[in-house]
Parts: structure tokens; sequence; C-alpha cells
């Protein structure tokens, strides 16, 4: 795998914070000689090497824990996490703080899914795993670059892929990944497999999938809130205007992830 200065794994080098996997180091290949040897900070790769490094492993923390896809979905249960209001807004007051921290750094995830996120077998802490999707952001410049899971991704990211005119992409690819993530972890509901009246149909179709999310995210804050009714059923009216703030089309009018957090600190003393 080519070496980036700029995204993948090498950025987690050096991030220190609690919901992160620690990265300690990555392993690389020299293209010229075969050698290989552990890079500690990416200042150790001079620019003038990088078309020549290849990343091959990454020595990262060893976090023991089933991720949350397969804990919610059941295949590896764990007592006292299970889908539902309550595990979204755990789960997400934990990852909206990661999110923070890394946009404080200058990067975005940009692939927020239940997959890459693993509850610790001992304490049950949340950590953030699998860095693959990391970028380094220049907010003064539009930014591009399709990735992530088809299924979370923003519109703006799905019309890029689709050659199409599409907003400006940037830190708020991750606000709207949060949003879907709360929103699955909810109920299981996600637009793509929902057609626009509400009813599920899930599809193997990629672009029926696609075409989903981006009706969805066209929708105006009143339709958003009679479809997250359908599928979501009445009541939890905060979790949904937090929902439908967080999956906005335009990037720019998304809510903030420090709005996210406060708001998620309100819900979560309804648990406590």
């Amino acid at each position: 795998m080519a070496f980036s200065k700029d995204r993948g794994e090498a950025l987690g080098l050096g991030l220190n914070h609690p919901i992160l996997m620690r990265v300690f180091a990555i392993l690389v290949q020299d293209a010229r000689t075969g050698l290989y040897h552990a890079v500690r900070s990416q200042g150790e790769i001079a620019d003038a090497d990088i078309r020549h490094t290849r990343l091959a492993a990454v020595l990262s923390e060893l976090v023991e824990g089933d991720n949350l896809y397969e804990i919610v979905s059941r295949n590896k249960p764990v007592p006292g996490i299970e889908m539902g209001p309550e595990c979204a807004i755990r789960v997400a007051i934990n990852i909206v703080e990661a999110l923070i921290f890394l946009h404080g750094q200058g990067i975005a995830y940009r692939d927020l899914k239940p997959e890459n996120i693993v509850f610790d077998k001992a304490t049950l802490a949340v950590k953030l795993v699998d860095y693959g999707g990391l970028r380094k952001l220049d907010t003064k410049a539009e930014q591009s670059g399709y990735y992530g899971t088809q299924i979370y991704m923003p519109p703006e990211m799905i019309l890029e892929q689709q050659g199409k005119k599409h907003p400006p992409i940037g830190f708020e690819v991750d606000s709207w990944e949060l949003g879907m993530l709360i929103m699955t972890l909810s109920t299981g509901v996600n637009p793509g497999d929902y057609r626009q009246d509400g009813h599920r149909d899930k599809s193997r179709d990629p672009q029926t999938v696609k075409d989903r999310l981006i009706a969805y995210a066209s929708m105006d804050v009143i339709e958003k809130e009679d479809f997250l009714d359908k599928v979501m059923g009445a009541g939890s009216l905060p979790l949904k205007s937090l929902i439908i703030g967080l999956t906005e089309f335009e990037p720019g009018n998304r809510m903030t992830l420090l709005d996210a957090r406060e708001q998620l600190r309100q819900m979560n003393k309804e648990y406590d």
C-alpha cells in the first residue's frame, strides 16, 4: 500500500485520545532496496522518499473486544449493550469527542460505522479503530476524495463519485456519518434500506442505495420528520432532531459537532 503523509494510517501516529486506538509505529518498506523499518513519526521519512515508500503494517494498541456491528446484530451479544436510543447516545457521546479531537488536528475520519467501533472486553470502554479513512484537510480549499462505506456516505461524496455537481467536501462528512450512526444504532434504520414512503425494501443494488440516500438528504425538515416517524415510530423527538440536524444536504448547514455534543450530553442525563 502506498504511503502518504496526508491520509491513511500514518496520520494515526502521535494521536493521543482515550477514544482513539493508539498507533505506536508503522512498518514501511523502501521500494528501492526492499528493506523494512519501523517509523514512529512522520518526520522520519523525507518528502523526497515518500514515492518510494510502501506501508506494510500498522503496530497499534491491542483492543480486545467485539465491534459494535457484531454486538448490536446479536452475533456476539454483550450484556447491557443492545440496539436502541440508550446505546446510540452512549456510543455517540464518546465518538463525538474523538471526532472533535481529530478535527482540532486538521484530520477528518471519513469512515464512521459500527464496524469501526470496538467495545473493550474488560472495561466496555468505546474505541474508534481503523484509520484507513483519515485525511488531513485544508480548510481553505474544497477537498476531493470518494471514501468510506456507501450506506453511511454523505451526499457530497456520492455525487462526486457520480461526476455530478456536489456541495464542497470537508470536515462535515463526519457530521453526516455521525447522524447515520445514531440513526442506525437507535433502531437499525438507514435511509438506504427504505423507500421514500417509509417502507423497508432492502436493496443490493448500489445505485438504488445511493439514490435513496440522496433522496433522504434532499428532504426538508418536515419531510425528514415524517420519514423518521414512519421508520422509528413515535417519540424520541430530541434524538430525531439531532439526526436531522446532522444530516442536512448542505454541509455548511449541518449541526456542528460541538452542538451535537451538547445535545448528546443533555439526552444522556436521562440514562444516568
